[in-house]
């Protein structure tokens, strides 16, 4: 395997986890915004936070990589977690 297509294959690698990241930290803010109080605001400033380090993150892997990679996750793939079995649900 060439130089130039490892490379290609290890950004896609990254721009996969990335994705993933990026939508476990989308479901973590929704997740915050019910918590209520001043531990919510906390909660939804940090959560708010991670979602945008993760978004440019994501989104400077994609450019430089040029397309979307496939194996992109879904929320359904990202599996039980600090949000419950089904993610979706409140």
């Amino acid at each position: 395997m060439s130089r130039s297509i490892e490379l290609v294959d290890d950004l896609e690698r990254h721009t996969v986890a990335a994705h993933r990241d990026c939508l476990a930290a989308l479901i973590r803010c929704e997740q915050a915004g019910r918590i209520e109080g001043e531990a919510g605001e906390r909660e939804r400033r940090a959560a708010h936070d991670a979602l945008n380090l993760h978004r440019n993150t994501l989104r400077d892997l994609l450019h430089g990589l040029g397309y979307l990679p496939k194996g992109l996750a879904t929320r359904a793939q990202l599996g039980p977690g600090p949000w419950g079995a089904n993610p979706t649900s409140p």
